[in-house]
């Protein structure tokens, strides 16, 4: 698929306008016919967080986790500030 830039003269974005708000309100006409009932989503369970247990032995895991960052130093990740800070 190719994509040709024009620029959009007034006519053109009113007509692009009017088609998007038509797709729009197609799209919730449909969800109307649906049913609220039909849209629910989630699960029930009887206990929603976990029990703190004792944990392991993390040496392992650090020691592999740390072969995969691109940079660490002494035990911790060196992670670069990212530019739109």
């Amino acid at each position: 698929m190719s994509f040709v830039w024009k620029k959009v003269d007034e006519k053109l974005k009113g007509q692009i306008e009017r088609e998007a708000k038509k797709i729009l309100d197609d799209f919730s006409d449909s969800l109307k016919k649906i049913g609220e009932g039909k849209l629910k989503f989630g699960s029930k369970r009887k206990q929603q967080t976990r029990e703190e247990g004792e944990g392991r032995d993390g040496k392992e895991f650090r020691k592999k986790f740390l072969k995969l960052v691109p940079k660490e130093k002494e035990g911790y990740v060196i992670a670069e500030k990212g530019g739109w800070l």
